[in-house]
């Protein structure tokens, strides 16, 4: 039987699963500055989504929110709504103890 904290943890990781596909979509129709940049976030939402499969490895996980922190602050400006499906990946990312 599946305590309601397993429950809750299974239905972020599907949710947050779903934000990255999502993420990947809207990937495809942004214009960046420079080529590196879309595969930077393409980069980080595969990252983000080995991190989930592998909650317990501790320096993968230091180097996803390193990461997802500087991708939230590198395009704050240029793409806020980017920016906004980053910050809340990052939430509950935090949320779930990742």
């Amino acid at each position: 039987m599946k305590t309601s904290s397993e429950g809750d943890s299974a239905m972020n990781k599907t949710e947050l699963r779903e934000t990255l596909e999502s993420l990947r979509v809207d990937l495809a129709t942004l214009r960046f500055h420079d080529p590196q940049s879309r595969e930077r976030v393409q980069q980080l939402v595969s990252a983000i989504e080995r991190q989930i499969d592998n909650a317990d490895d501790a320096t993968g996980l230091a180097q996803v929110r390193s990461d997802l922190s500087g991708a939230i602050e590198r395009f704050e400006a240029e793409h806020p709504r980017l920016t906004a499906t980053l910050s809340q990946i990052a939430s509950t990312l935090s949320t779930m103890g990742i």
